[in-house]
C-alpha cells in the first residue's frame, strides 16, 4: 500500500484536468462567473529545504473577483470549516489540485460552494 504523498504525485496532469472539469460542473455558473473560476497548467515543487529541484506537472483552479482581493478569497479558504491552503500569484487565487486527494474533490467542491456562494 503507498503513502499518501506517493498518490499525490503520481497523478497525471490529465487526471488533475479531470478533476478540474468535476469540480466545475458542480460549481453554480454564477460563482465560477463572479470569481472567474478557471484551470490552468501549474506545477508543484517535490522535496524540502529551500531549493526543491523537480518541478512536477500540475493542474491549479484559479479565482479572480473584480469585487474582492485575492487576499481575501485565500482568508476565506483558510478559515472555512475545511480549511483549504493555496497560493497566491499574479493578483489571482490558486488551489492546486496535485494536493489535493481524489477521494477529497466532493469537500472541495463544498468548500468553494460554502466560501464564494
Amino acid at each position: 500500500k503507498y503513502n499518501l504523498a506517493f498518490k499525490l504525485l503520481v497523478r497525471t496532469r490529465l487526471d488533475l484536468e479531470k478533476n478540474a472539469k468535476k469540480i466545475l460542473r458542480k460549481i453554480d455558473k454564477k460563482i465560477i462567473d463572479e470569481y472567474n473560476i478557471k484551470y490552468i497548467k501549474s506545477y508543484v515543487q517535490a522535496g524540502s529545504g529551500s531549493l526543491p529541484i523537480e518541478n512536477i506537472d500540475s493542474i491549479a483552479l484559479t479565482f479572480q473577483s473584480k469585487k474582492k482581493k485575492p487576499t481575501i478569497i485565500s482568508s476565506k479558504f483558510r478559515l472555512s470549516n475545511n480549511p483549504t491552503i493555496g497560493y497566491i500569484k499574479g493578483n489571482k487565487f490558486h488551489i492546486d489540485l496535485k494536493a489535493i486527494p481524489n477521494d477529497q474533490i466532493s469537500i472541495l467542491i463544498d468548500t468553494i460552494i460554502n466560501c464564494l456562494g
